[in-house]
């Protein structure tokens, strides 16, 4: 569902606190721009991984104000698949790029809580971040966050103590079972709420994992406190990386379900396990 300014803002908070592997630190101002600004480390990182998408500039009609959608034929770091679609399929250029993202944590550390720890995978924080290609009024090209959502009350808690209003999604992994019952070797099913909409991620990792892969970067923006922009810093630093082998389904009937649904590709993975990272907000 794509969300109003106020929601928007609450997300970003919530994504700093959900995906950053650094020490917090104090900003100045008020307590508000302190809360939008702080920095957040992830001591761990079970699981990340993005969904590539191309988003039709005509469905999406609840964006932020000040923000002019960037088309895949102008984006200058568009995603190679993206890229290879375009190509081949010109009547896609004029479409805007997309990434649904999502954080399986197990610890996350703020200035003044810390999140997760659990013994149990099962009861790990969930982090998941909805962007498009955009453009604010006095910025450059980036990614402008349309949703963000977290599974844990604890994340949840601290975007109200920053005033912000973040909603729930759900998630379950799982094995994927043959018709006798018997689990398929290597195989899990992940099954994600977000909003109505529900994905469902059938496969495995790939054979081809890279060893300490270099580290990866992500900026985006949100609408902040008095009408001013936020821009999130997002460095994840994985032990390991590998392509995800396996089919998406999706399914809904609300906009962002149609939104992903009329996307002419789905492109999923690759996977980034283990490591660190660090989000800073500013």
């Amino acid at each position: 569902m794509l969300r109003p300014h106020a929601l928007s803002i609450a997300l970003v908070g919530i994504v700093a606190s959900a995906e950053i592997p650094a020490e917090a630190r104090a900003q100045g101002g008020s307590d508000a721009e302190q809360a939008a600004t702080a920095d957040w480390r992830l001591a761990d990182t079970r699981k990340g991984f993005c969904i590539q998408l191309l988003l039709d500039p005509a469905k999406l009609r609840d964006l932020p104000d000040g923000v002019r959608l960037i088309s895949a034929e102008n984006y200058k770091e568009l995603h190679p698949v993206l890229r290879g679609v375009v190509n081949s399929q010109p009547e896609y250029k004029s479409w805007s790029p997309s990434a649904l993202c999502f954080y399986y944590l197990t610890r996350v550390v703020g200035a003044s809580k810390a999140v997760g720890g659990e013994k149990s995978p099962d009861k790990d924080p969930v982090l998941g971040i909805w962007t498009v290609a955009g453009q604010t009024n006095g910025s450059g090209p980036g990614n402008v966050v349309l949703d963000l959502r977290s599974n844990d009350d604890d994340l949840r808690d601290i975007a109200d103590d920053a005033g912000l209003d973040l909603e729930s999604l759900s998630s379950t992994v799982g094995a994927i079972l043959h018709e006798d019952g018997s689990a398929r070797e290597g195989e899990r099913r992940y099954q994600i709420r977000f909003g109505k909409t529900l994905l469902v991620w059938d496969g495995r990792g790939g054979e081809d994992t890279t060893r300490t892969p270099p580290a990866v970067t992500w900026h985006w923006q949100a609408p902040g406190p008095k009408q001013r922009w936020i821009t999130g810093e997002l460095t994840l630093k994985p032990a390991t990386s590998a392509p995800m082998v396996g089919s998406l389904r999706v399914e809904g009937k609300d906009a962002m379900a149609r939104a992903l649904q009329a996307s002419p590709i789905r492109y999923v993975g690759p996977s980034y396990e283990g490591g660190e990272g660090e989000l800073r907000l500013h």
